[in-house]
């Protein structure tokens, strides 16, 4: 009687499957659980060399966090690191996409920069998506 739960196998395993790595779900063993997958925007204005989004989460901890970004109309990228530079048409200016988080705000920022790494300002207006998962268990 002991072994029960909820499990989901891989695609062409039996229930009676023994090796864990085959399962994508096993109700014995810890997973990770959602608080948020949603959208938000973040809009840069021409003149300025920074915008910054923080949508509030309030865990009191840092949560890890899983980012897209469109940077370009259709072209989404992971935003996995701190800083992903952007090339635009103007071969002297980069934007930076970076997400972060804290105790209580998953935020989002995208900068204008040269190349020689110096703070530049944005040419244009523009408005960048962003898609983002947030994990709830506390990694300890």
């Amino acid at each position: 009687m002991g072994n029960y739960g909820m499990k989901v196998l891989r695609v062409g395993y039996d229930v009676d499957e023994t090796n864990l790595s085959n399962y994508v779900i096993h109700s014995k063993y810890k997973s990770l659980k959602s608080l948020a997958l949603a959208t938000t925007t973040d809009s840069t204005v021409s003149g300025n060399d920074y915008a910054q989004v923080d949508i509030a989460h309030g865990l009191g901890y840092i949560p890890l966090f899983f980012v897209m970004a469109e940077l370009e109309s259709g072209q989404w990228r992971n935003i996995q690191c701190a800083n992903f530079y952007i090339p635009t048409f103007d071969s002297s200016i980069s934007y930076f996409v970076e997400a972060f988080a804290n105790a209580t705000n998953l935020s989002f920022a995208v900068g204008a920069v040269n190349f020689h790494g110096s703070s530049n300002t944005f040419s244009v207006n523009h408005t960048f998506n962003f898609s983002y998962y947030l994990v709830i268990d506390e990694i300890t």
